[in-house]
């Protein structure tokens, strides 16, 4: 679904993209970075600082992903270069998830 989303129409949302693999139930939430990173670690850091947004909407995601009690059982990632903005990675946090029976994903 991630990878679908940044080939999409430019929006990166993976969410409307679940559906073509599977059924997902429960809480779902997004992080989108973009840049020049070398490694997934600089892509980290980029979710953590969160550069730009006063609400800083993708920390506050990818904390509440990774903390202890997080609810989501399932990641979807995808990368892909951009023409404007480097390389956009697209990370996809979902509670529940049934892959469709026809899905060719692993």
């Amino acid at each position: 679904a991630c990878a679908a989303a940044l080939a999409d129409d430019g929006t990166a949302n993976a969410l409307k993209h679940v559906r073509d693999f599977g059924t997902a139930s429960g809480e779902l939430q997004q992080c989108m970075a973009s840049g020049a990173f070398g490694t997934g670690a600089d892509v980290l850091h980029a979710l953590l600082a969160d550069d730009g947004r006063p609400s800083r909407t993708q920390r506050a995601t990818l904390a509440a992903a990774t903390d202890a009690g997080a609810r989501f059982g399932h990641v979807g990632v995808a990368c892909a270069k951009h023409e404007r903005h480097g390389i956009v990675v697209l990370l996809l946090f979902v509670e529940n998830f049934e892959r469709n029976k026809a899905s060719k994903t692993k």
